[in-house]
């Protein structure tokens, strides 16, 4: 079936623009992919399953990140930090 989504987005609360720091999903599933967005002018860089991001901003302000989990039968619901 769909995964469930992760539990938590672990990472600072905050960043400095230009500065690029690692996010993590808490305990990730075995054999699941993560998939990561984040709002305003984001660069994200991720690889194989995802369960890490390394993510800076190029312009300040409040931003968001998420991440949802996926697999073959589909896309979870996202969680916010």
């Amino acid at each position: 079936g769909i995964p469930d989504p992760p539990a938590q987005i672990n990472g600072p609360s905050s960043l400095c623009v230009g500065e690029s720091d690692q996010f993590m999903v808490a305990d990730p599933e075995e054999e699941t992919a993560y998939q990561w967005l984040a709002s305003g002018s984001a660069t994200i860089n991720a690889s194989g399953l995802a369960t890490e991001a390394s993510l800076s901003w190029t312009s300040s302000g409040v931003r968001t990140i998420q991440v949802a989990a996926r697999n073959a039968c589909g896309t979870s619901t996202r969680v916010i930090k």
